[in-house]
């Protein structure tokens, strides 16, 4: 059998149950193939339609710290705003995303943010932390360090100092703990060095230093990625071994390719749905969520053209 194209494919798929009986006898290789294809695409989707609402929001957010900080320098304090250095503050965006510059990190050993606000920044002299609410009116927070320490970052000494320090952190780290660790080196007296927040740069990612934006992006098109190859691809083997064990596959005489093949496919449908529902931002479900109402609802649709073809060729 000539093997149909990814859009062949995706439009069959998309548009009813008709051809899979067909899809199913097609080489797993390009089953995988046309998996991977699909999540690069609705990955550069995630970006499309993610980027510009956040960048215009980056924009808008930089003038106004640039308004109220001046700058940003590195000295012998740490990371700094250009004017008022000692002065608490803060600058609120989107009306759920604060950026707080603390200039005393004792002060966070009692900081929590108000839970008006999903998400956000605290500034200190000695470590960037970016934080998100895990559930909207609790307590529960994601806190990630925005900037790694760079001098020296590579040698074997201090990269093993900041992974012991990590691991002696408890499961719920505070800000506190968290700004210990990832303290940033005071720059040297000659090595003054001041910039616009536009050109700020984070090494969160692999400790790679990328602009905001840049990170942005990176993680709109990874979480796609994660989403689709990972975590749905798990969730799709454990329904081709429930369906081929105690399921409709056994009765129909489908191989355990085959039945894996039928789940991937009848997945495409749902992973188009949570992609857009995911990039438009809307509320109350995750991508997870609308993949599988999204996939159960066209699984009995698929499994039931299956059993029609193969009980009729009995």
């Amino acid at each position: 059998m000539k093997p149909k194209g990814f859009l062949q494919t995706l439009m069959s798929v998309c548009s009813g149950t008709e051809d899979f009986p067909v899809l199913i006898q097609e080489s797993p290789i390009q089953t995988i193939l046309n998996i991977f294809i699909l999540a690069l695409i609705c990955a550069v989707f995630n970006v499309s339609v993610g980027l510009y609402p956040f960048y215009k929001s980056y924009i808008s957010t930089c003038k106004q710290l640039e308004k109220k900080f001046g700058g940003i320098q590195f000295n012998e304090k740490g990371i700094v705003p250009e004017k008022f250095l000692e002065k608490q503050n803060c600058v609120v965006n989107d009306e759920d995303f604060r950026i707080d510059y603390i200039p005393n990190l004792d002060v966070l050993k009692t900081y929590k943010p108000k839970k008006e606000y999903n998400s956000g920044i605290v500034w200190t002299p000695q470590a960037i932390l970016y934080w998100v609410r895990l559930m909207e009116d609790d307590d529960k927070l994601m806190i990630l360090p925005l900037m790694l320490p760079v001098t020296n970052l590579y040698t074997s000494n201090d990269l093993s100092a900041i992974l012991k320090k990590v691991e002696n952190v408890d499961d719920s780290p505070s800000f506190y703990s968290l700004a210990e660790i990832y303290k940033i080196a005071p720059k040297e007296a000659e090595d003054r060095l001041s910039i616009s927040f536009y050109n700020f740069t984070s090494n969160i990612l692999l400790w790679i230093p990328l602009t905001i934006p840049a990170l942005y992006t990176v993680f709109l098109f990874s979480s796609i990625i994660l989403n689709i190859i990972f975590v749905s691809m798990l969730y799709l083997l454990f329904f081709t071994v429930f369906i081929y064990f105690l399921g409709r596959g056994s009765n129909l005489g489908l191989t355990f390719s085959e039945i894996w093949k039928a789940t991937v496919y009848t997945s495409f449908p749902g992973f188009i749905i949570a992609t857009i529902y995911t990039a438009l931002k809307l509320p109350y479900l995750d991508f997870q969520t609308i993949f599988l109402i999204s996939y159960f609802i066209y699984y009995f649709a698929v499994f039931s053209r299956l059993k029609k073809t193969y009980t009729s060729n009995l």
